[in-house]
């Protein structure tokens, strides 16, 4: 979880810096727990990008990690319109707002723990994530 006022492309930027990429979701159990997370960190009425994005391609929608696309949790009613090609997640409740991906927001970063183990202790990754004023999940 990073505390910022961020674009898409700037905060999925900053997950590859930290060797991964903006979150995606798999499941709703997965989507209650980050959102869990996330309140605590961010705040009951925040926001905060995840991976989702149809910018390559209208309504065709993709993870930044190169997942398969296969869990949707959109806000009711589903939101539309011309730039509205990123996802952020809404603190209060755990729905996905489509957004212009030019607004600034918190993100989640999800790093692979293969990574964590050859780069950096568990520890010493904790105290580098908050040396940058980020905070891991584990």
């Amino acid at each position: 979880m990073v505390k910022g006022n961020k674009t898409f492309v700037e905060a999925e930027k900053s997950c590859k810096n930290l060797g991964g990429h903006l979150a995606s979701v798999h499941n709703a159990f997965d989507n209650m727990l980050v959102n869990d997370y996330a309140r605590n960190f961010f705040g009951v009425s925040d926001s905060y990008y995840i991976g989702g994005n149809d910018v390559s391609q209208k309504n065709e929608w993709q993870w930044t990690d190169g997942t398969p696309f296969d869990f949707t949790d959109y806000e009711t009613p589903y939101t539309n319109g011309d730039y509205l090609d990123c996802l952020q997640v809404i603190t209060d409740h755990g729905a996905w707002r489509r957004v212009d991906c030019y607004s600034g927001a918190n993100y989640c970063c999800t790093i692979p723990k293969s990574h964590k183990e050859d780069q950096e202790s568990s520890t010493n990754l904790q105290k580098l994530c908050r040396r940058l004023g980020l905070h891991l999940c584990s």
